[in-house]
């Protein structure tokens, strides 16, 4: 078989490539290759093959990367405001927080739910969020003054 691209191939080269892919005698027509192959396309039910330019399936592969991009952002964003919630609300301790957000990162259901089982108010984080908290232990650790 050829190494040529499909786009410097000649119509020759394409309907004989096509024959042989097809299973067909080499002196296959154009007509009767497209027969054969509409007929056993036809037939499947699983993933299909198509055939796209390259500009447009280059694209393509960009527009999934930015796509795939942008939703583990949003899923970071979510996991990042469950643990700051649960901070908040004193399901967990401030020191722990790394560690509950690893969980959610792993599993983000099964994070979630121990932290949902998790009584509210059971540490005392005091602040409002998590930058207050932050804050202030780092004050502490510098022996700085609250």
């Amino acid at each position: 078989m050829s190494t040529k691209k499909l786009k410097d191939m000649s119509e020759e080269e394409l309907r004989s490539m096509m024959a042989d892919l097809l299973g067909l005698d080499a002196s296959a027509s154009l007509s009767v290759c497209l027969d054969r192959f509409n007929a056993v396309t036809a037939k499947m039910t699983g993933p299909q093959l198509v055939a796209v330019d390259e500009v447009v399936y280059n694209q393509l592969k960009a527009d999934a990367a930015d796509a795939d991009h942008q939703l583990e952002a949003m899923a970071a964003e979510r996991r990042d405001k469950i643990i700051d919630q649960a901070v908040k609300d004193g399901q967990i301790p401030y020191a722990s927080r790394d560690g509950f957000r690893r969980q959610l990162d792993l599993d983000e259901e099964m994070g979630k739910k121990l932290i949902d089982g998790m009584q509210k108010g059971r540490y005392h984080n005091e602040g409002a969020s998590t930058d207050e908290v932050r804050d202030r232990l780092r004050k502490q650790m510098n022996g700085e003054k609250k």
